[in-house]
């Protein structure tokens, strides 16, 4: 037999815009049984803020939640010069990001700061780790671990979390 695949029917489009793959079954993303596969354009998905203040770049979610078990989302944040996301930590959530276009910073602490705030932890033992990150950057963060971002000239990167 051949190894290539042939698709004996054309792709479609559902309300959405997504590219549905012949004889899937896809279901609602909130459906946890989802049959079959879909094909997606970046381009084609909506824009919308990221989900940290100061909210002032945007994402494309490629993978919401429900659609993948474990996952909330993977998406593809957008991030313009001069933007980033404030210190924050999810306190039962994996999150990777690969930055894809585009330089910026990521600061990841070590440990609960909810915790080194509450003790009263001197500076020193708050202070982040600065990252320098550039297309091909991987970043693994463990559920708890405080980070933030930035750019100063605007970068691109995906978020599976």
């Amino acid at each position: 037999g051949s190894a290539d695949m042939h698709v004996s029917s054309p792709l479609g489009r559902d309300a959405a815009g997504v590219v549905l793959v012949p004889g899937s079954t896809i279901q609602a993303a909130s459906n946890p049984d989802v049959r079959g596969g879909r094909l997606t354009f970046i381009e084609d998905l909506p824009s919308r803020p990221i989900n940290h203040p100061p909210y002032t770049s945007t994402k494309k979610v490629l993978v919401a939640k429900g659609e993948m078990p474990w996952v909330m989302q993977l998406g593809f944040a957008n991030f313009q010069p001069g933007t980033g996301f404030d210190r924050h930590q999810h306190e039962s959530m994996f999150e990777v990001f690969l930055v894809a276009n585009g330089t910026g910073e990521f600061d990841v602490w070590n440990g609960d700061l909810n915790n080194a705030d509450r003790e009263g932890g001197s500076a020193a033992a708050v202070a982040p780790k600065r990252i320098a990150a550039k297309a091909g950057t991987l970043l693994f963060l463990p559920p708890g671990i405080p980070h933030a971002g930035r750019t100063k000239d605007g970068f691109q990167f995906f978020m599976l979390g």
